[in-house]
């Protein structure tokens, strides 16, 4: 309050303060400190995380690891890839195949699959090269396969729904592998907030959870919807925006995709700076 230093200028980078422990960076070297610049670990990782949950994710000497709040590692430390937590659980590589650790750094699913996507619904869409094309199902948290192969290909679940691929098209199914949305799109994402974007004919738009299109299938490109707002392209390669029930809030005239934090975004136009949208539309500059 009193504007007093409590670190010291000497990091060329430090992180948001979480739970009093921020990653900071000196030369190409990253490690963590506490609020008065204490170091928690050496400057020692290539590459940091935040903390969350007493837990970081850490790279070092070209193999990631799980640390606690103490800098000590509590899980193997030979994997090649891990990926953020969810629900609980992240998905790591070692050995050249894919399987999930708990909080504790524990192996919960069995490192035995050729592909894996985030937990999502209490499930994660793997694959298994040994099986040839349908090689896509479902593994629980408990590390069984609850969804069995079945599938080309397959991403996450969210909204309870995950897009899942064969015969060439895309569709979804529900956590308990019935099909809610028939395999007709040419490719399809994960859902957010209720919507997910979907790709037929060469245009993409957006359907709900019911498989119901609430954005009409007609655009070059579209963004996912951040703040209720999501950005499109048309045919003269300006973008514009639409709200979730598809209305164009702003016409499509700049240069850049629009994505909006706290109610504003930047906006470009002619390749300058043309100031900020509201999530109205409304346009203005910020001195």
């Amino acid at each position: 309050k009193k504007g007093k230093i409590t670190v010291p200028a000497t990091f060329g980078l430090i992180g948001k303060i979480k739970n009093g422990i921020a990653y900071a960076r000196k030369a190409e070297l990253f490690g963590y400190i506490d609020v008065n610049g204490n170091y928690i670990t050496p400057l020692q990782y290539e590459k940091t995380n935040d903390f969350e949950n007493n837990i970081a994710i850490v790279k070092h000497n070209n193999f990631w690891r799980v640390i606690n709040a103490q800098g000590q590692t509590i899980s193997d430390s030979t994997f090649t890839e891990i990926l953020p937590y969810k629900e609980g659980l992240a998905i790591a590589k070692k050995a050249g195949y894919y399987g999930a650790i708990n909080q504790a750094g524990n192996e919960v699913v069995p490192f035995v699959y050729s592909t894996a996507t985030s937990f999502g619904n209490g499930l994660a869409a793997v694959s298994n090269d040994s099986i040839k094309q349908y090689n896509h199902g479902f593994v629980n948290t408990k590390g069984k396969l609850q969804i069995w192969y079945g599938y080309v290909s397959a991403k996450a679940f969210s909204n309870n729904l995950a897009p899942i691929s064969y015969n060439g098209k895309w569709g979804y199914i529900n956590t308990e592998g019935k099909e809610i949305v028939p395999p007709i799109y040419n490719s399809a994402d994960v859902f957010s907030n209720g919507l997910a974007r979907v790709y037929s004919k060469s245009s993409w738009g957006f359907i709900n959870t019911k498989g119901d299109t609430v954005v009409h299938i007609k655009y070059i490109m579209v963004t996912d919807f951040v703040e209720d707002r999501a950005s499109f392209i048309d045919e003269f390669n300006k973008w514009g925006v639409l709200d979730t029930k598809g209305n164009i809030i702003a016409k499509p005239q700049y240069d850049n995709a629009i994505l909006f934090e706290n109610g504003l975004a930047r906006v470009y136009r002619g390749g300058k700076f043309a100031g900020y949208i509201d999530k109205e539309g409304n346009q203005f500059f910020e001195e």
